[in-house]
């Protein structure tokens, strides 16, 4: 495409697979999402849901893969989308990109770090095991707060202590996962688990 490299390469493979798992957020997006098919579609909603889901976003994956690898800047959605669409629409399909991408951070940032601030109330109130001990929204949305105003500091760190800080991520969230699935069905009676067919 024409354009000298001019960022430093200090994400090594293993620290952006980490960075893409940390993103994912296995145990706290299963965590958040968990109840709403449960809920409104039992058990079968909840496995199809996700079966669905995961097939759907690895084919859009799949395809920006294959966009990104054939533009690969800097620049991102922004220059992949300005090489696929005619000249004269750049300007405003680079804005309404920059605009969605913008708006879609917010939402994603802000729902995970409600999400996380929800998990650690819950988990103060298990510990207390009080039933005077309320959980008010304003409780939440100032742990949220404080929570986005730490994870912020932590993202504007130099990109050499981010790539060490995430590297080791990719296991922890992998092997969280796998404790929280082993000790679910160790944890659980059997005469409370529903039978394959269920599903």
């Amino acid at each position: 495409m024409g354009y000298q490299p001019s960022f430093k390469r200090e994400f090594t493979n293993i620290a952006t697979i980490s960075f893409a798992f940390s993103i994912m957020g296995m145990c706290s997006s299963i965590a958040t999402t968990f109840n709403t098919p449960l809920t409104l579609g039992g058990p079968a909603s909840v496995v199809w849901c996700w079966i669905l889901g995961a097939t759907m976003c690895f084919t859009l994956g799949a395809s920006i893969a294959e966009i990104v690898s054939a533009f690969p800047t800097a620049g991102g959605l922004y220059t992949a989308s300005a090489q696929l669409v005619p000249p004269n629409q750049r300007a405003i399909v680079g804005w309404v990109v920059g605009w969605l991408n913008m708006l879609g951070q917010v939402a994603g940032v802000s729902s995970t770090e409600f999400g996380l601030s929800n998990m650690i109330w819950g988990a103060v109130v298990i510990s207390k095991n009080d039933e005077n001990f309320v959980v008010t929204q304003g409780m939440v949305v100032g742990l949220m707060a404080a929570l986005l105003v730490v994870h912020g500091l932590l993202n504007s760190l130099a990109t050499k202590y981010l790539a060490r800080m995430t590297s080791g991520f990719v296991f922890v969230n992998i092997g969280a996962t796998i404790l929280i699935i082993i000790v679910l069905l160790a944890k659980t009676p059997r005469n409370e688990m529903h039978p394959a067919k269920s599903v």
